[in-house]
């Protein structure tokens, strides 16, 4: 099977790769990589060995590991990941906690160490590249075709950065400062047990094409933490912090190593593990405050809404020591654009939180589709880290956006912040949606440019099928195609309404309640609208969290009154006459479907909507 893929995506290597190189539109992506220059990083295991050090590790400003004191039960760095996917650590049964939660919190770090995951290098020098518009292999050539991955001759063993461009482009050289994670907090009423983790990457999809693993997508991860803790899978959520300094997680800019993936995975069952077995008495507040200067829309031919909301959970021991304070916000994390393996703005937050008190600090994003970040604010000293550039730009941002949630926890948040009450539900829900509206995408994926999962009948992928939403519910009554109704009411389920059909995507949508809070997720990068009229829909005095790019990484997830339709044609990158998105959007009705998911798991948890 993976000598037919690759014969596959052999026979479109050619036309692919000219049509990019050429400034041409392949079904509406357009290359403009970024430079990556030289450098290298040293090989982390020639430090660590193939077998765990002799030695307690702790994580140096870069996040890399290095012999030093305990680094504390929160802080699981590679050597001690293998013991704790190992460890057996069921989740509490009950009996419900009269009043009050436990809450645990973890992260595991990603600093790249091949010997300990399957690997023996991690190459940073001589990586092929598409690099202003030209393939440059002068350094690296194939050895055979099992080396050749879905963009033509990307090398195996190098860690490829996504999110600008397509194809090959930008390879790490290193880790940048504060290192690279994965971040989980637990929280339970004693009875029930909500797990929530997000990885330092571009994105994470729920499934793999069998090709490239069998165990890790997001779903395979959920399962496995599930099965461990005795949770049901809707109960562990999974996301991506969406930095594009991240590792290519999507395959669609090169690719990363397989041991990689392997890091990936077991840092994130460690994570959601070790946050489960460190619940211990907790109070947690909420909270919500409004950052507009920090985050700006970004649509070319039309006004569109940026969400400016911060939401915020903060849970503090019997002492008052926090264990976690947890945000999410939507702004794209797209400062580092270097050849640097970074977690942007969101991780600059994160430790903003960690160093104000204690406690594990953890970053989701929003509505972040249509956003991007916005502004410095000179209050890190970069010299003082020995960061320059754009990685003191990301530390400054993310301080700023962190110090600002963090003066709303200080004044305390809502008159009535603390959650008192202590019931806990899920209404999560499967989707299964058409993948038709958008040629160029699925070209590619089928292809093998994009390492989803897309075979029919496969739990990432389901058979043909179609999809109508209309807020009314129904179809038009009309009569004769192109006449009129005798009452224009009658038409308005039609008119307003999307319908696809094709082949389709399995994926997942939905919400917790956990007292009064609510948190919604969604499978790919949100509009701000999907998570402003969630938000809105959400009554009862609530707060909403809504997280995107959750158990799933499906791109841009747009309504369809707000869908481009000509930017499947053309992207900004071809001369910013379109909109961007679009091109990295599944289907224009995706986003209907996606919102009306969540809408229906938050009236289901009694939330309105």
């Amino acid at each position: 099977m993976k000598r037919a893929r690759i014969a596959v995506r052999t026979l479109v290597v050619g036309f692919t790769i000219g049509a990019l190189l050429a400034g041409a539109s392949l079904a509406g992506v357009v290359v403009d990589p970024m430079g990556i220059g030289t450098g290298s990083t040293p090989d982390p295991t020639a430090a660590l060995g193939a077998a765990p050090p002799p030695v307690d590790l702790v994580a140096s400003g870069d996040g890399a590991p290095v012999a030093g004191d305990d680094n504390g039960d929160h802080e699981i760095l590679p050597n001690e990941i293998a013991d704790v996917v190992g460890s057996t650590i069921p989740a509490p049964t009950g009996p419900k906690l009269e009043s009050g939660f436990r809450v645990g919190a973890a992260r595991a770090s990603l600093y790249p160490t091949p010997a300990l995951f399957g690997g023996s290098t991690w190459q940073t020098e001589g990586c092929t590249s598409i690099d202003d518009a030209h393939l440059d292999t002068a350094d690296h050539v194939v050895q055979s075709m099992e080396d050749l991955r879905g963009w033509p001759a990307a090398s195996p063993d190098c860690i490829y950065l996504g999110g600008f461009g397509i194809g090959p482009a930008r390879v790490a050289k290193r880790v940048g400062h504060g290192g690279v994670w994965v971040r989980a907090v637990a929280i339970s009423n004693g009875q029930d047990t909500f797990v929530y983790a997000v990885a330092d990457t571009v994105g994470w999809f729920a499934r793999y094409d069998a090709t490239i693993c069998a165990d890790c997508g997001v779903l395979d991860v959920r399962e496995s933490v599930a099965a461990d803790l005795e949770l049901p899978v809707g109960n562990v959520i999974l996301g991506s912090t969406h930095t594009h300094a991240g590792a290519d997680t999507y395959g669609g800019w090169g690719g990363i190593p397989d041991w990689y993936r392997n890091q990936i995975r077991d840092a994130a069952i460690a994570a959601t593990k070790r946050a489960v077995e460190s619940l211990r008495a907790a109070t947690v507040t909420i909270g919500a405050t409004q950052l507009p200067n920090r985050n700006n829309e970004r649509r070319d031919t039309y006004y569109s809404n940026a969400d400016p909301g911060a939401t915020w959970i903060r849970a503090t021991d019997t002492i008052g020591a926090p264990i976690a304070t947890w945000a999410t916000y939507a702004a794209h994390p797209t400062i580092v654009d270097t050849a640097v393996l970074h977690a942007d703005w969101p991780g600059a937050a994160a430790r903003r939180f960690e160093a104000a008190g204690g406690g594990v600090g953890m970053v989701f994003e929003g509505g972040l589709g249509n956003v991007s970040v916005s502004g410095t604010s000179g209050v890190v000293d970069c010299g003082a880290l020995g960061i320059t550039g754009k990685e003191c730009d990301a530390e400054d941002t993310g301080a700023a956006i962190g110090d600002a949630i963090l003066g709303d926890i200080e004044d305390g948040g809502l008159d009535d912040s603390e959650l008192e009450d202590n019931e806990m539900t899920p209404a999560v829900q499967t989707i299964t949606h058409p993948v038709a509206t958008n040629p160029g995408l699925t070209t590619l994926a089928a292809a093998g440019f994009f390492d989803r999962e897309f075979t029919p009948g496969t739990k990432g992928a389901g058979l043909p099928g179609v999809y109508h939403w209309s807020r009314r519910g129904e179809v038009s009554s009309a009569g004769e195609p192109g006449t009129l109704p005798d009452d224009p009411e009658d038409d308005r389920g039609f008119a307003n309404g999307c319908d696809t059909a094709g082949p389709t995507i399995i994926t997942t949508a939905g919400a917790h309640k956990i007292g009064s809070l609510l948190v919604a997720f969604a499978p790919g990068e949100i509009f701000s609208n999907l998570a402003e009229v969630i938000k809105e829909r959400a009554d009862n005095n609530s707060v909403a969290m809504v997280l995107g790019q959750t158990n799933d990484a499906l791109g841009y997830i747009i309504q369809s009154f707000e869908f481009d339709t000509a930017a499947n044609a053309a992207t900004h990158y071809g001369g910013g006459t379109n909109e961007y998105e679009e091109v990295f959007s599944v289907d224009r009705c995706f986003g209907d479907h996606v919102l009306e998911t969540i809408l229906e798991s938050t009236r289901a948890l009694g939330f309105g909507g």
